[in-house]
């Protein structure tokens, strides 16, 4: 018990606040501890009104705030007061999301694990694609023959700049999960450019918890 309220008390939970939670559940337990060594006391439980049984049997709910002070804790308390069925979660912002990020953003050029689109400078076609490389390394394959985009180029007597590419999307996670936003992509923007089938088989399933 000890541990736990240091570690409360490290992420800047009041004691006010804890100490009320760490009493109820205390309570709680030695209340079912009693009415299984004590069956005289259920008989009695059956007997209250159906109105009590009612207000106890009321599920109560999780819901997460921000912690922000005394006014966090005001609030929890008047719902306490107002025996909202809910329970108060107090929760905290990371740093991170508190500060500008120390690194350095990446160019454009070096950006890899993205999914881009080629936009054709003179006509609607256009191309969408993907790559766990860096950008630039496959823009200048593009290109080369026989690349749908160098191919478009040369009959549409254009030329592939590097502010044709626009960068669509962006994902740090393993390669599937990249192939995956790529078809989407695809199958969004239905680029002209796009012959390939492959991510026609691609079967996208989800899970819902």
């Amino acid at each position: 018990m000890k541990k736990a309220k240091a570690v409360l008390e490290q992420n800047q939970y009041p004691q006010s606040f804890y100490e009320a939670i760490i009493k109820q559940t205390l309570d709680e337990i030695m209340k079912n501890k009693m009415s299984e060594d004590l069956p005289t006391v259920s008989k009695q439980v059956e007997q209250q009104p159906d109105s009590i049984l009612e207000t106890n049997e009321i599920p109560k709910h999780p819901i997460f705030i921000q912690y922000r002070g005394k006014c966090t804790e005001e609030f929890a308390q008047c719902l306490h007061k107002i025996k909202a069925p809910c329970n108060i979660v107090m929760t905290l912002r990371k740093i991170s999301t508190l500060l500008p990020s120390l690194k350095a953003p990446v160019e454009k050029p070096l950006k890899s694990g993205v999914v881009y689109k080629f936009q054709c400078a003179v006509c609607p076609a256009a191309y969408v694609g993907q790559t766990a490389r860096h950008i630039l390394t496959r823009y200048k394959e593009h290109l080369k023959e026989p690349s749908p985009v160098a191919k478009h180029t040369k009959e549409c007597g254009s030329t592939c700049s590097w502010e044709d590419i626009t960068i669509l999307d962006q994902t740090t996670k393993d390669y599937s999960k990249l192939l995956t936003r790529e078809a989407l992509w695809i199958e969004e923007m239905k680029p002209s450019l796009n012959t390939q089938e492959d991510f026609r088989n691609r079967t996208l399933t989800l899970k819902l918890f």
